[in-house]
């Protein structure tokens, strides 16, 4: 509270004043300056010849906007070259820092403290960022109410000796037996930070036995909400010991040890079976699932885990056609596939947890599915065929579509429930789409770039296809990754994301650790694509995958067929039908083979090679792929921004050149009055230059100059410095030819 009441003295000198002189003959009021905006500069000085210097700093700055404030130590009757600004400009004096608090509490708040000199000046202190609430407990019951433990003691137990270092003797005693009545021991004279410890241990023991005081409970709560002291608590953390005998289902549902939880999900494991232990467990785990500061530290697998122990699969009885499987998979049982996924992530080099789960998964939920889905899979027919075709012929607008290699439609819904805020989910019809089977790159690549079906194994082929199929259509080609503000010059834009399939195929599995920040590339691209103002944004994949997990020999199917074939992974194609009952065979014309078949499970067919990250299977994991849509929505008008010297910037003379830009509201509006705009350069796809947070008025015109910088030819992008859309975009090129004054 002292903060503002300082600052309120100041500001009643510099609205009007640029120069203010705090006068602290006490000595003890410099604290204070660490409270002032960076508005203002801060001048010190303790002598004659540092007043001058003052002085002439300032009288040399002119009239250059900025606020001063002069600090000084000497009496204002000893003043001899500032006492001008203290007369003409104003001043705050502080002869005696306590008597200024007393002060500004019975002036602010009508009341008197009744505390000693030094216990003042450090509730002085300790104020800071506190309500006027700080000082009426303080008025009302002493010193005891000058440190509030539930914010102070997080400070304390940060660095307790800089802490405590900043109070006189009385209040350090004060504190200290405030903070050994927290931890209910009598008070004794132990070092700062033995304290601490002592403290620290009280906190995680509590969290241990689920017996932690209020107090500390709350001074938990917020130490580790404290981006400032978190990292702190990892040190104490890090140093106790956790006891052989924790008894694991007795900790605090907000505790901090990992490790707690890794033996609470082996002991889950292996009673995955019994409906009375579960039962007994749920209610905890659901607490810790959802717990903020469990999330914090890292523990996010007891959610996944409730998924599988909790999913219903008797509704999985009633479905009776394809159709049904489609709509059950895509409403419901992806979140099952979701789970495993991330359980995989977090547990696969552990089999003590993850072989029983997999198990569970397998066998309880994913084989009940399975055996509708392939009883039903002879009536599956693929949809993706010249499906880039198809959405360039359907839209008008500008827009951009994502093909993604490997993006399974339960990775793409984890990315669509991220994408929330100024965009609109367009559900076009169905929100996926049947893959071709076999799901591989090559083959379903293929059916969605080129409507006649054929396989075209080169990328470049395929664009090339597109471009033909749509003569005079403006159509651009560019890798996700690559996609940034000035990703925005072609009507259609195909944007390919490889990074997942490619990453999966060359890491299998281990690649899963990767799937966050791919999943962030995605999310990031596709928003850059709606502000570049693409009307609307697509997603969709050539195929997705399935995991094996943990996979023994006894896993693999050993295929029975006779005659001329060949055995991958997920399929086997031969030359005449297979009469094996066990697999599903679709006829299908491929060099010398005829047909191809499919297992009805997602174990591989024994190959040679790697397993664990597959497709080219009929597995639903491998053929529902993700019909996504996303279009911008339209928010209140805004102040337009244009580029007002296009022409000009077509042929400039010389190195140097004058970005021109204009605000102009559409309508007399309040809300168009001004808004922040970025200027960014680009050469090639490389950007070269940002400028500066840009205020731009209605009916403004602002000028910026900038230089080549040896680059003849640059691409100017004019942003919204908030949501990052691009308002206006010129290109720039250099006139070499006649900046040679016709000596050609």
């Amino acid at each position: 509270m002292l903060d503002q009441w300082f600052l309120k003295d100041v500001n009643a000198v510099l609205d009007n004043k640029s120069i203010v002189v705090l006068v602290d003959e006490s000595g003890q009021a410099g604290f204070l300056l660490e409270e002032l905006p960076d508005t203002v500069t801060v001048h010190r000085c303790q002598d004659e010849l540092e007043e001058l210097h003052v002085k002439y700093l300032i009288e040399k700055s002119g009239g250059d906007g900025r606020k001063h404030l002069i600090y000084t130590n000497t009496p204002l009757e000893k003043l001899r070259y500032l006492r001008e600004y203290c007369e003409t400009n104003g001043m705050v004096q502080v002869t005696h820092l306590y008597n200024y608090i007393k002060g500004k509490v019975h002036h602010h708040l009508g009341l008197n403290l009744h505390l000693k000199e030094k216990e003042i000046v450090s509730a002085g202190k300790i104020s800071i960022g506190k309500d006027q609430t700080y000082w009426m407990d303080l008025c009302h019951k002493g010193a005891t109410q000058i440190f509030d433990l539930k914010k102070d003691l997080v400070a304390f137990l940060n660095d307790p000796q800089q802490y405590i270092g900043e109070f006189d003797d009385n209040v350090k005693k004060v504190f200290y037996q405030n903070v050994h009545e927290a931890i209910g021991e009598h008070y004794t004279g132990k070092p700062a930070q033995t304290l601490a410890n002592e403290v620290a241990r009280k906190i995680l023991n509590g969290l241990l036995g689920n017996n932690l005081p209020p107090l500390l409970e709350k001074v938990y709560s917020n130490w580790l909400d404290s981006v400032t002291y978190r990292d702190s608590f990892q040190r104490y953390l890090s140093k106790f010991k956790l006891p052989t005998s924790a008894e694991l289902w007795k900790a605090h549902p907000a505790h901090p040890f990992k490790a707690i939880d890794k033996r609470q999900l082996e002991e889950v494991a292996l009673h995955l079976q019994d409906k009375g232990y579960l039962k007994e467990k749920k209610a905890w785990i659901k607490a810790r699932a959802r717990n903020p500061i469990a999330l914090q530290m890292g523990v996010t697998w007891w959610e996944p885990v409730l998924v599988l122990l909790h999913y219903d699969t008797r509704p999985l009885a009633r479905l009776d056609s394809l159709e049904d499987c489609i709509q059950a998979y895509t409403t419901d049982f992806f979140r099952v596939d979701r789970a495993i996924r991330e359980l995989y992530t977090e547990f696969l080099p552990d089999k003590s947890i993850m072989a029983p789960l997999q198990e569970f998964y397998r066998h309880h939920l994913l084989s009940i599915f399975l055996e509708k889905w392939f009883r039903f899979a002879p009536d599956y027919q693929p949809a993706q065929t010249g499906l880039l075709s198809r959405l360039i012929q359907e839209n008008e607008g500008k827009t951009a579509i994502v093909v993604g290699d490997g993006i399974s439609y339960e990775f793409a819904l984890k990315a669509k429930e991220r994408l929330q805020g100024p965009y609109n989910f367009v559900q076009e019809g169905k929100d996926y789409i049947l893959a071709a089977y076999p799901s591989e790159t090559e083959h379903n690549m293929s059916q969605i770039y080129v409507a006649s079906g054929e396989v075209m194994g080169v990328h470049n082929k395929r664009e090339k296809y597109l471009l033909a199929a749509h003569p005079g259509k403006d159509i651009g080609f560019i890798q996700l990754e690559q996609v940034n503000e000035a990703a925005d010059r072609h009507h259609y834009l195909v944007c390919s994301y490889k990074d997942l399939d490619e990453l999966g195929e060359k890491q299998q599995q281990r690649a899963l650790k990767y799937f966050a920040a791919m999943e962030d590339t995605l999310v990031e691209k596709i928003e850059q694509l709606l502000r570049n103002g693409y009307q609307k944004v697509y997603l969709v994949s050539d195929h997705g995958f399935v995991l094996t997990g943990l996979l023994s020999e006894s896993d693999k199917i050993y295929s029975q067929v006779e005659g001329t074939a060949h055995v991958s992974e997920r399929y086997i194609r031969t030359v005449e039908a297979p009469k094996d009952p066990n697999l599903i065979t679709f006829p299908q014309n491929y060099e010398k083979y005829r047909y191809i078949s499919f297992s009805q499970n997602i174990s591989p067919f024994k190959t040679p090679g790697v397993y664990g990250y597959s497709h080219g299977g009929l597995a639903p994991q491998e053929l529902i792929t993700p019909f996504f849509c996303w279009e911008t929505v339209k928010t209140a008008k805004q102040l337009r921004v244009s580029v007002v010297n296009k022409a000009d910037l077509k042929s400039v003379l010389g190195n140097l050149f004058s970005v021109k830009i204009q605000g102009m509201a559409e309508e007399n509006d309040l809300f168009q009055s001004e808004r922040k705009v970025q200027l960014l350069l680009f050469h090639g796809k490389e950007q070269v230059m940002k400028s500066d947070i840009i205020t731009i008025q209605n009916r403004q015109q602002l000028q910026k100059e900038f230089e080549f910088d040896g680059k003849d030819t640059l691409e100017l992008r004019v942003i919204d410095a908030n949501t990052k859309e691009t308002l206006d975009s010129a290109t720039i090129k250099q006139d070499k030819g006649r900046d040679l004054g016709g000596l050609l």
